[in-house]
């Protein structure tokens, strides 16, 4: 490129150089046509002044008039000719110099551009030398950590094989006990079998009087039947009678009829009582039947517990040791816990790795409020910068327009002074037609009188014409001070604002990158997780006496109480088999502080292994989380932002003009979304209508919106470019209007 503007300037300046000889050549040339029209305007005046000596009839003879007239149209088109050339020369010359001041920008922008390149660069290769001396180190400790972990395992396998040598002795002694509680349990299943025995016999004596009970209810069924059947016929008996009243007068059969009626009657009730007391015998054999069930259901579910207390006899020694492995584990864990709180309970622990979380978490907040302030803190320095080369632009015109004025201000004086030689000549010509008109006739006189009237006239409209453009050259020579003293001193104020905006954003940015990189080394240099507990802001609320905890410390002082015992029982045995026997309580004691002081540093160990591990898993995840969302960002045109509920939403666009400009959704308890209320989407309510409250369509709503703020953008960029065209226009038609203006004058 620089080699190609190089050239291109050589060019422009061999180009130059022949265009100004030919400039010297044209003016040249003019000069001598100018001095040979006054030669020739001498020798036309000796000529009259000879012709009116000897003819009194012509001034001027129409040949030579008209001669003379063509060969001033012939002067003034070459002189319009050279002034053309000249002007194309000049805005040849210009926008060489314009092109040769915009890759000098181009140029130092790339330079600058560079520099930064190359500071990113180092500072990257300085952090990249940083880790790798970094993950020297902690190989190295790493393979220390491992020779000292073969050590300790060989030990622990020592340790191990005794312990198993004696669980198997104490296995010996629970299979003696379980010997003889299986004993007791036989005695106790032979007792059930015999109680069981029994409660057979019963049932059967049951079943017999059910059997007879059901005998009776056949037969009490039966009388029932006829029972109902005999009602059956009295109702057919009473519709005879019925019949035999309405056929018989008689009042002695009806009296008969009515006695035999009576007897059946009481008869009856005897019946109705004999069936209520068959009805309790039945109630009374069907509650027997059900006790009778209830028995044997028990009978069935005391064998199935027995079978259960069988399988449990049977598990005892495996649950025992377990909890003979849990024991140990806990006591790790709790030593483990005792390091970081001083309450050494679930409740705390569980406070103490919220806090953590919390704290893990607002960092990471922290670190993306951070960036986003960065993100709009650069976007506010571009826009500043493309304002800058904006009215850069626009002073670099608003300077040539003033050129071009200046050098039509420049023409217009030159030709005001010709026209002024001009009329100086004319009114010479003039007083020496006066001088030698005087002598001729009357006839002669009267000639010369409107010869002269014509001149005077063309002279006074010369003169008029004059005045006016000396009048014009003053307005215009007025307004270019004006814009002189007005306007660039307004272009110069905002360039000078807007650099020292540009400034203090590069230093706001500076410094938050500062804050950027340090919160960044704090997290990498953090190896392991700080040991004082903080207050979390968070609050649980917790019952008094709740039984619950209370029954899970019981029990967690029971396990120490007792894994204290073992530890204690198995140092002395050891010490009793290694054939000590002063002193011995000491010895335990030390014994026992000793392996906790290990199995501490062990747990430490394996925790600080644990949170590199977390620590890289974060940073991975930082990572990816970042690059997806500003691909996302570049894909679908929405930067999404978390705020400290972690349930709103700021969505911020990427064609918004400034950071008011977000639209808030807030998520409910059923898992959709909500727009909240915003000045940016008041002013988008026609959009909120049509998508949202019709269509129930959120992702609708936000391409819309992407497309009207690009709409918006658009036209903004093509309004600005219509304005530098118009500009440019009027420049131009400025400079057209001093040449036509010339041309006419001339």
């Amino acid at each position: 490129m620089s080699n190609l503007s190089s050239e291109i300037f050589l060019s422009d300046d061999k180009n130059v150089s022949s265009d100004s000889k030919v400039l010297q050549s044209a003016l040249s040339e003019i000069h001598c046509l100018s001095e040979n029209d006054k030669s020739e305007h001498s020798i036309d005046a000796f000529s009259s002044k000879r012709k009116i000596e000897d003819e009194f009839d012509s001034v001027v003879s129409p040949w030579e008039f008209r001669r003379l007239k063509a060969d001033l149209c012939e002067s003034q088109a070459q002189r319009i000719k050279l002034e053309d050339r000249i002007e194309e020369l000049h805005k040849k010359n210009k926008e060489a110099v314009i092109f040769f001041d915009k890759e000098k920008s181009e140029m130092k922008n790339q330079l600058e551009s560079n520099r930064v390149t190359i500071k990113t660069l180092e500072f990257r290769l300085n952090k990249i030398r940083k880790r790798e001396v970094d993950y020297k180190e902690e190989l190295n400790a790493k393979l220390q950590k491992y020779e000292c972990m073969t050590e300790k395992l060989s030990d622990k396998i020592q340790k191990l094989e005794k312990e198993n040598k004696e669980l198997k002795e104490n296995t010996n002694k629970f299979e003696c006990d379980l010997d003889n509680s299986k004993l007791k349990y036989h005695e106790e299943i032979n007792n059930l079998k015999s109680e069981n025995e029994k409660l057979k016999i019963d049932n059967d004596e049951k079943n017999e009087l059910c059997s007879s009970l059901n005998a009776r209810l056949v037969t009490a069924s039966e009388k029932a039947k006829k029972l109902e059947d005999a009602q059956s016929q009295l109702q057919l008996a009473q519709l005879k009678i019925k019949a035999l009243e309405f056929e018989q007068e008689e009042f002695k059969e009806a009296k008969n009829v009515t006695l035999a009626l009576s007897e059946k009657v009481l008869r009856v009730n005897e019946l109705e009582k004999e069936l209520n007391e068959k009805k309790l015998q039945i109630s009374n054999l069907k509650q027997f039947l059900h006790n009778n069930i209830l028995l044997e259901e028990m009978v069935h579910d005391l064998k199935i517990k027995l079978a259960a207390n069988e399988k449990k006899v049977n598990e005892i020694p495996g649950l025992k040791g377990q909890i003979m492995q849990l024991e140990l584990d806990l006591d790790k864990w709790k030593s483990l816990a005792s390091e970081f709180c001083s309450d050494v309970t679930i409740s705390s622990l569980r406070s103490y790795i919220e806090s953590l979380q919390q704290k893990e978490i607002n960092n990471v907040l922290e670190i993306n409020n951070l960036n986003t302030l960065i993100s709009s803190l650069e976007n506010k320095c571009s826009t500043t910068a493309q304002q800058l080369e904006i009215s850069k632009i626009q002073n670099q015109k608003l300077e040539t327009i003033i050129q071009k004025l200046k050098v039509g201000v420049q023409l217009l004086k030159k030709k005001t002074i010709l026209v002024s030689r001009e009329r100086d000549s004319y009114r010479q010509q003039l007083d020496l037609y006066e001088r030698d008109l005087t002598i001729t006739d009357v006839q002669e006189q009267d000639l010369n009188t409107d010869v002269e009237n014509r001149w005077k006239s063309r002279i006074k409209s010369l003169e008029v014409t004059l005045s006016e453009y000396q009048n014009h050259i003053e307005s215009l020579e007025l307004q270019l001070k004006q814009y002189q003293t007005e306007g660039p001193s307004e272009s110069i104020d905002t360039i000078f604002k807007l650099k020292e905006e540009i400034k203090k954003l590069e230093d706001s940015n500076k410094s938050l990158r500062k804050i950027k990189d340090e919160l960044e080394r704090k997290i990498e240099s953090k190896a392991l997780i700080e040991k004082t507990t903080t207050d979390s802001n968070t609050k649980i609320l917790h019952f008094k006496e709740n039984p619950a905890s209370i029954a899970e410390k019981d029990i967690q002082k029971e396990m120490d109480y007792y894994q204290k015992e073992c530890e204690r029982l198995r140092s002395r045995v050891k010490l009793l088999e290694s054939g000590e026997t002063l002193n011995i309580t000491q010895k335990v004691t030390e014994d026992i502080k000793s392996c906790n002081s290990q199995k501490v540093l062990e747990l430490e160990k394996e925790l600080q292994s644990a949170n590199l591990k977390m620590q890289r898993l974060k940073e991975v995840f930082k990572k990816t989380s970042q690059e997806f969302r500003d691909v996302s960002y570049m894909l679908l045109g929405y930067r999404i932002d978390l705020t400290s509920n972690n349930k709103l939403y700021k969505l911020y666009n990427m064609y918004s003009t400034s950071q008011l400009d977000y639209l808030m959704f807030q998520q409910t308890k059923n898992g959709t979304l909500e727009m909240l209320g915003t000045t940016f989407a008041e002013s988008m309510s026609k959009f909120v209508d049509e998508y949202l409250h019709s269509g129930n369509s959120i992702p609708a709503f936000l391409s819309a919106i992407t497309l009207e703020l690009y709409r918006l953008n658009g036209q903004s960029d093509e309004d600005d470019n219509e304005e530098d065209y118009k500009r440019n226009l009027e420049s131009d038609s400025i400079v057209k209007n001093f040449n036509s203006e010339s041309m006419d004058v001339n």
